[in-house]
């Protein structure tokens, strides 16, 4: 026992001390001292015993009580423990059973939670399906077959169809929602069914869907690109209508207001053909794109869904690339046998790309900026202006510029309307159209002074009835043309050409006051001056006209001639009724037209045409008359030759009457050079070198003088006279038998008067 105690330290605090003893080799002494000290106590203890003997005994009993009563607690207990084992085998039984319930509870809870999970991503797919179009009879997991034949990326060109709807209609599909639930799908409910099966060949289906979407959306916004392209035209016409709608109301009202227009049968008539009410006035409350039932949808949609896969600077390239394409095509026009049509088919493309540009521009402004459109504008105004160039050079008419012009401000107050600057253009095209419209009506109003001359009767104007006077001088200014209202004839001294030009110079000024003051809106500056200068362009080409085709006349009789200076005179004593026309119109106050000089130069030159022409008349019947002349005949001729009483009888009526409308200086100066040439060339003819002939012919020839002489007596003018009568004594000398007395100035006044 000590050696046990010896070698367990832990059992013992003695240990230490035994074992000292142990390494002293006193056990003995140790053993003496414990068997000494044990007798010791067990000496107290009986002592103890026997001192305490009446206590013990009880405690005993108790003791044997107590070792009863916790027999039969501890034959209870066991009873106890018995039955507790029973009941915790069945509590433990049940206990794995509420496990096992617990975790199914938990698996169906969780499998319903899945099956939520799938039945929502299968509704989202289902909605994608809806969304897209898909048919329904169709795998709802399945990819529809569009997508399959396009696995790969959609080219963005615009396809080349032809009979295309002329209206981009919005379509049933929501691609945009449809992409959103395809993200929704892979970034959050992919992750949770990627086990199952369908999530498989769903997380493969999604790139495809994708892809398929984007090739759709790309192809209805390319078929939205045709639409618009093909309706462009249509909605800037509109949009220009709208537009000179409004202007016209305007126009409309300050005419009420103000009376402006002049004369009403002058301005107000030539209003209404220039300024026409449009015939939908009703359209104006109508929007442009309702109208054509243009719908943006498919362009915000193919946007937004590159957006959301972060593809929208892709798109925004290849909307420029698009639209710069179709900004070229409009802007290089078109060849059109119908040159008008094409002119204002070429601005109403333009006003239609430019405002639906416009529409993008302010409800998408993250696909465009304000600059790319400003950036389109500014190079269409250029190349606007270049095509304006080439097309004034094939203007040959005065109204269809009239009419263009009318539709550029309709056009150029429309762009502007939507912001767009048309300084630049209107600096340009209008100056230039004015002028290429002026020099067009110009040339036209000199060929149709042409076609009056060249229809011309040179007789002067009968007026009998006062609807012929009217048929005449239509609305012309009557002080300068007075009629005898009581009836009778009335005679004007100028042929019709003096009327009907006068009607075509006051045409040609209504047509410029319409053209420049009646279009809305259009009103030039300085365009009054302009006028008053066309004006006198107008007269200043009627003279020089009228005197080139008298010039250019052959052969001219003298008839026409004077009738022309008759004319000129008369144009230069009317002409002041334009201005009086121009003050009516309130075009320009105190209009003074700067024409003299072309008159009295354009005078001039007819009254030496006229001079001219007489001289070879003259000559002409001189040559005729010697031509049949038989310069040796066997008798004399009693009468005069029937030429030259032809010629005597020209003298006394036909020119008389053929001059009576020009003044009297003028008169005596054709009677001078009729007389004088006609005395020239006789005499010229008498006195041919190598000319013979015998007194038969002398006494035929003074026959032929006395007639003229006759026919000359007539004429005031003395140098005449004392000609002819210095021919008919040349004669008589040649005819008489005593030329002495001839000679003999005492006896030939008397002999030979």
């Amino acid at each position: 026992m000590i050696s046990s105690l010896i070698t367990n330290d832990l059992q013992s605090e003695l240990a230490p001390a035994i074992k000292s003893v142990f390494e002293q080799r006193k056990e003995k002494e140790v053993i003496l001292s414990l068997e000494a000290y044990i007798e010791k106590r067990e000496n107290s203890i009986e002592t103890i015993c026997i001192e305490n003997y009446n206590e013990f005994i009880p405690s005993i009993q108790q003791l044997f009580t107590i070792r009863a009563t916790v027999e039969k607690i501890k034959t209870s207990i066991n009873q106890l423990n018995k039955d507790i084992q029973i009941t915790g085998k069945n509590l433990t039984s049940k206990t794995r059973e509420l496990v096992e319930l617990r975790i199914i509870s938990q698996n169906i809870s969780a499998a319903i939670d899945l099956l939520k999970t799938c039945d929502y991503v299968l509704e989202l797919v289902s909605k994608v399906h809806l969304y897209i179009g898909a048919n329904k009879e169709e795998d709802i997991l399945g990819v529809p077959p569009p997508l399959v034949s396009a696995p790969s990326a959609p080219s963005m060109t615009v396809p080349a169809k032809k009979n295309l709807a002329l209206q981009a209609t919005a379509t049933n599909t929501k691609f945009y929602p449809a992409i959103k639930i395809l993200e929704q799908i892979q970034s959050t409910h992919l992750q949770n069914i990627s086990e199952f099966t369908f999530g498989t060949m769903l997380g493969k289906s999604i790139p495809v869907m994708r892809e398929w979407i984007m090739k759709r959306v790309t192809d209805e916004v390319n078929r939205w690109f045709l639409s618009i392209r093909e309706n462009a035209g249509a909605i800037g016409a509109f949009a220009i209508q709208q537009n000179n709608e409004e202007l016209f109301k305007e126009l409309r009202d300050e005419r009420k207001d103000s009376g402006f227009g002049g004369s009403s049968e002058s301005a107000g008539s030539s209003t209404t053909s220039v300024v026409e009410a449009p015939p939908t006035a009703t359209d104006t409350e109508c929007s442009i794109y309702d109208r054509f039932k243009l719908t943006f949808a498919p362009l915000y949609q193919c946007f937004y869904i590159h957006q959301s896969l972060e593809l929208g600077p892709q798109f925004t390239s290849y909307y420029k690339k698009i639209r710069k394409r179709q900004a070229s095509l409009v802007l290089s026009g078109s060849q059109d046998l119908d040159f008008e049509k094409e002119n204002k088919r070429y601005f109403n493309n333009i006003a239609g790309f430019f405002i639906i540009e416009n529409t993008v521009c302010q409800t998408a402004p993250k696909l465009i900026s304000p600059n790319f459109k400003n950036k389109l504008w500014r190079e269409a105004l250029n190349t606007m202006i270049e095509v304006m160039k080439e097309k004034l050079n094939k203007f040959s008419l005065p109204q269809p510029m009239a009419e263009l012009k009318k539709y550029l401000h309709g056009f150029t107050n429309t762009m502007k309307s939507y912001g767009y600057p048309t300084e630049q253009f209107n600096d340009f095209v209008f100056p230039a159209v004015k002028e290429k419209y002026l020099t067009v009506s110009i040339s036209v109003l000199a060929n149709m002074f042409n076609k009056q001359y060249a229809t011309d009767t040179y007789t002067p104007i009968v007026v009998r009835v006062e609807s012929e006077y009217k048929t005449t001088f239509g609305t012309i200014n009557g002080k300068m043309f007075p009629y005898k209202q009581n009836g009778g004839e009335t005679i004007f001294p100028y042929s019709k050409v003096v009327p009907n030009c006068l009607k075509l110079i006051k045409t040609f000024i209504l047509q410029c006051h319409q053209t420049f003051f009646l279009i809305p809106g259009a009103v030039d500056i300085g365009i009054d001056k302009q006028i008053l200068k066309t004006t006198e362009s107008a007269i200043r080409t009627l003279i020089s006209t009228y005197v080139n085709f008298i010039e250019g006349q052959s052969p001219l009789l003298v008839k026409q001639a004077a009738m022309a200076l008759i004319n000129v005179n008369s144009f230069q004593v009317i002409y002041p009724i334009f201005e009086t026309e121009l003050e009516e119109l309130k075009i320009f106050q105190g209009a003074k037209l700067n024409v003299k000089e072309p008159f009295e130069n354009a005078i001039q030159k007819l009254e030496k045409k006229v001079l001219e022409v007489l001289e070879t008349y003259v000559v002409q019947q001189v040559k005729k008359i010697e031509q049949t002349m038989v310069w040796v005949p066997d008798k004399p001729d009693k009468i005069a030759k029937p030429l030259v009483t032809e010629l005597a009888e020209y003298a006394l009526n036909s020119l008389p009457q053929q001059i009576s409308g020009l003044n009297e200086d003028l008169c005596l100066k054709i009677y001078w050079t009729f007389y004088e040439v006609l005395l020239r060339t006789f005499k010229g003819v008498l006195t041919k070198e190598g000319k013979t002939f015998n007194k038969n012919c002398a006494r035929g020839l003074f026959m032929d003088v006395l007639v003229l002489e006759d026919a000359a007596k007539r004429c005031p003018i003395p140098e005449v006279i004392e000609g002819f009568e210095e021919c008919r004594q040349l004669l008589t000398l040649l005819t008489t038998d005593t030329p002495k007395e001839f000679l003999d100035d005492k006896i030939r006044p008397t002999k030979y008067p």
